[in-house]
């Protein structure tokens, strides 16, 4: 079987499988991520930079009914930067863009 095209993209080190949903570190780990972390990421990488929204956000991680004060997003957010250690006071990786949403703040492969 043959991979669609553009499956795998490599971002900051990372490397993301979209066709396998595989994340490998830039040590060549598999990291385990959790489906909505999975999407989110991806969405991510595939808008190469470009800010995605909120509702984007939670379109891709559930699809369902948007609550105005619903944190999932954010706490997906969270998790990734931990596991991808990009966490702390400025990270690199996945950008937020107050009162907008969130970006990739890296260049995608």
């Amino acid at each position: 079987m043959r991979r669609a095209e553009g499956a795998v993209r490599r971002f900051g080190g990372w490397t993301m499988d979209l066709a396998r949903r595989r994340l490998i570190s830039p040590e060549g780990q598999e990291v385990r991520v959790t489906r909505g972390e999975f999407e989110l990421l991806a969405l991510l990488v595939r808008s190469g930079g470009r800010v995605v929204t909120r509702d984007q956000l939670i379109d891709a991680v559930s699809g369902t009914d948007r609550n105005p004060n619903d944190r999932t997003i954010d706490v997906l957010v969270s998790r990734l930067r931990r596991k991808m250690g990009d966490e702390g006071g400025s990270p690199r990786m996945i950008l937020t863009e107050k009162g907008l949403g969130y970006r990739l703040g890296v260049d995608v492969g």
